[in-house]
């Protein structure tokens, strides 16, 4: 349900595309700062973000 809403709230556009001035459809969420330590910040609904695959991708080869 959260993830729905999440794409909702983001009209399933990427979220990291629509900051470097693109738009681009987004089907994956993502968490804007790590959570894995802390539930709360896990299950915060203000910490998910839409993103594309290929952004997606990429932060997470970064590891973030």
């Amino acid at each position: 349900r959260m993830r729905a809403r999440v794409l909702e709230r983001d009209n399933h556009l990427c979220q990291e595309c629509k900051r470097q001035g693109m738009i681009n459809p987004g089907n994956d969420i993502d968490h804007i700062k790590k959570a894995m330590d802390n539930l709360e910040l896990f299950w915060a609904e203000d910490n998910l973000e839409t993103l594309c695959a290929r952004c997606h991708g990429r932060k997470t080869q970064r590891g973030e």
